[in-house]
């Protein structure tokens, strides 16, 4: 999933299809995301099998790929960014579900990974 991928169903959420206001501060609230998603992350692709990311990868496109586990980017980091997004329109209650959501879900993947 690219970075733009992402942004369109973090949109989606709050049933937004044009993302003109939203295109210029994706990419930083995105990094943020990953961010706080690498220990996550790690642990999930150490369970796949795979080695760890070293350092929290930096994107610097809308159409880079987000280099995380499939399970994590599509399931987990919508909400995220979705939160991150509507941050400024005062809408309390619509961001503290979709932090809620993101928590839960990040979470849900980490469970499936800890229980094994």
């Amino acid at each position: 999933m690219t970075v733009y991928e992402l942004l369109t169903a973090a949109a989606a959420l709050f049933f937004e299809t044009d993302l003109s206001a939203y295109s210029e501060i994706a990419l930083p609230f995105v990094n943020m995301i990953l961010n706080e998603c690498f220990e996550a992350n790690n642990r999930i692709r150490r369970r796949s099998g795979k080695e760890s990311l070293t350092t929290v990868p930096v994107l610097t496109s809308l159409y880079e790929q987000v280099p995380y586990e499939e399970r994590l980017v599509r399931l987990a980091l919508p909400y995220g960014l979705a939160a991150k997004l509507i941050y400024d329109e005062q809408d309390s209650a619509r961001m503290n579900y979709f932090l809620s959501e993101y928590a839960n879900r990040v979470n849900q993947c980490d469970r499936w990974v800890v229980a094994f």
